[in-house]
């Protein structure tokens, strides 16, 4: 699963980022509120700016207005982006699904060995992060193949094998959608970009800062919403924004469709991006090496 050739994307050569524990030292966008709340809080209380002095309201009209127009342009094309990647899970898993489904029709041996493959796809989509989703090759092309595989004997056999063929299509052509699009990440330009205005226009609010308490409090408050959205871009960004609702959701519901225990790695429960009912049974994988590396993986089964 260390191999890839599709080059007409440029992924021959693609190695995934490595992680480490600071990796993970990520402020969630709730705490950035809180901690920006109370940062600015202190600033604006121990800082006496200039007031409403003419040059600096029409520096801070510029550069909101244009931090603004910039923001809202990244937002709605990371959206987008995030959306597109949600479809095509959503369609995915509803193949999954269906595959598992109406594959019963060759019988009890080719279905639990389509299921298995199945599990070994969507497991190994978990592992890896979706940046690094080229890393699933080697588990899609083992689903392919037994799909392809298949020996339909009856008429009725031949139609549901040639929707077997279908859905195999459109898993690969959702696939390389998803490659494309989960590597489409903002570019340091970008980000210069918008850092650049956002701190421009937190100055100008705090250097418009009166030492009034309405002032102040509408420092503040205009300080936390700029904080906001530049870490709502970044969870759009890195496509962490929802997650919970997106995407574990839904993945824990076509592990129970096709009739596996849900699966999930132990760093996912751990953060909280995903939600367990009580009583559940699952599966729960910890890495006992760094990533990308899964060899030592312990795949444990427990009941929340």
């Amino acid at each position: 699963s260390k191999r890839c050739r599709v080059s007409i994307y440029g992924l021959n050569n693609y190695k995934p980022r490595k992680i480490t524990k600071l990796s993970h030292m990520r402020i969630k966008t709730g705490s950035s509120v809180v901690m920006s709340v109370a940062i600015f809080t202190i600033i604006a209380m121990l800082y006496k700016g200039a007031g409403l002095r003419q040059e600096i309201g029409i520096l801070f009209g510029a550069t909101s207005f244009v931090f603004g127009i910039t923001i809202a342009f990244l937002l709605t094309s990371r959206t987008n982006r995030l959306v597109q990647i949600r479809d095509v899970f959503n369609e995915d898993n509803a193949n999954y699904v269906t595959i598992y489904s109406i594959a019963s029709i060759f019988g009890k041996a080719i279905q639990t060995k389509l299921q298995k493959r199945l599990d070994d796809y969507l497991i190994s989509q978990l592992d890896y992060f979706i940046a690094d989703f080229i890393y699933t090759k080697d588990e899609f092309d083992k689903v392919i193949a037994d799909l392809i595989s298949i020996k339909p004997k009856t008429q009725e056999q031949m139609s549901v094998y040639n929707s077997l063929l279908q859905m195999a299509h459109e898993m690969h052509v959702n696939r390389l959608r998803v490659i494309s699009l989960a590597r489409d990440r903002l570019s340091p330009y970008e980000w210069f970009v918008a850092i650049s205005l956002a701190m421009s226009v937190l100055i100008s609010i705090f250097y418009m800062n009166s030492n009034t308490f309405i002032s102040q409090a509408i420092s503040v408050l205009l300080a936390t919403a700029v904080v906001a959205l530049v870490f709502v871009l970044r969870d759009i960004d890195t496509l962490s924004w929802k997650e919970e609702e997106w995407n574990w959701a839904v993945i824990n519901e076509t592990f129970i469709e096709i009739d596996l225990l849900p699966y999930y790695p132990d760093d996912i429960l751990k953060s909280s991006k995903a939600k367990v009912a009580k009583r559940q049974k699952i599966r729960i994988a910890t890495y006992t090496k760094p990533y990308p590396n899964m060899a030592g993986k312990v795949v444990k089964i427990k009941t929340m």
